[in-house]
């Protein structure tokens, strides 16, 4: 009996650890996107970028394709 209460103990320090590492995660992600959607709203109307479509397109697919070059340049890395 005291084996399981000891495996128990141990199972749920364990868990405590890794979900206090995960919170820390999360509110990095949340204080992170804030603080950029704070940057957007309040100095994006401050950039002279014309209204096109062209524009646009670039803010939209630019986030994607860095991220792409990113874990393809991790990917031959770390084979």
């Amino acid at each position: 009996m005291e084996a399981m209460a000891f495996i128990v103990s141990a199972w749920i320090r364990n868990n405590q650890t890794m979900l206090k590492s995960q919170l820390i995660f999360i509110l990095k992600v949340i204080v992170g996107s804030g603080g950029l959607a704070l940057a957007i709203k309040y100095l994006g109307p401050q950039l002279p970028l014309p209204a096109t479509p062209l524009t646009a397109l670039v803010f939209v697919l630019l986030p994607a394709l860095i991220l792409g070059l990113i874990l393809a340049r991790k990917a031959q890395t770390n084979p």
